[in-house]
């Protein structure tokens, strides 16, 4: 009785078919060929087809799947990194309206209600000038500062030299210094010289210069 030539691949491709599923599915098509020809129904090779291509399927839609999650995560962090780098940065402007006159200029904060023209300070009538900020005031604030303090700025990347910057710092400081005047004209004048009274001694702000 003639042997089956293609018995040995059949059963070589079966075996395959649960370590290699691609090398079993190749020697179970090439032995399964080899004895449909020589007249003989090869199922070793047969099941190595079945079981072959039902793992190649199930490693490909897994493949498809883990890729697909991967890239879901990635994008999740990437929105989770985008909205905390927005939130730092509304924390920075929110928190800096007094201290950082070099970041972007933000909304007037609402009037205090307790510094209306209604107060006991001077009044309007005996303090109405107001102060411009110049080129020469930032120059000053930047010439002012020490080593430590530029390292700041460096870190931040803030470029003092930037005329961009400078013209955010004159608004801001501007503002700061236009808030500061309305505090003023609320604060008690009691020795009539038209200045506030300060806990911290006499023209703490330097009004008897020029200025406000």
């Amino acid at each position: 009785m003639a042997e089956d030539p293609g018995k040995t691949l059949g059963l070589v491709g079966l075996i395959g078919a649960f370590v290699v599923p691609i090398g079993g599915l190749i020697c179970s098509i090439i032995g399964r060929s080899k004895s449909k020809k020589a007249g003989f129904d090869n199922k070793l090779a047969l099941w190595g087809i079945i079981i072959s291509a039902v793992s190649l399927a199930a490693t490909l839609v897994l493949s498809v799947l883990v890729i697909v999650g991967t890239i879901a995560n990635v994008n999740a962090e990437v929105d989770k990194a985008e909205e905390a780098f927005k939130n730092s940065e509304q924390s920075f402007d929110d928190g800096s309206k007094a201290d950082a006159p070099w970041s972007s200029e933000s909304e007037d904060s609402a009037e205090d209600p307790g510094l209306d023209s209604g107060g006991s300070g001077i009044g309007d009538d005996e303090y109405d000038d107001s102060y411009t900020v110049t080129d020469s005031d930032i120059d000053a604030f930047i010439e002012g500062l020490t080593p430590e303090q530029r390292k700041v700025f460096e870190d931040q990347g803030v470029d003092l030299d930037d005329p961009a910057t400078r013209e955010r710092m004159k608004k801001n400081l501007q503002r700061i210094a236009d808030d500061t005047r309305e505090r003023l004209k609320d604060m008690p004048d009691t020795d009539g010289d038209g200045l506030p009274d300060s806990p911290y001694g006499l023209d703490p702000f330097g009004l008897d210069d020029d200025g406000y």
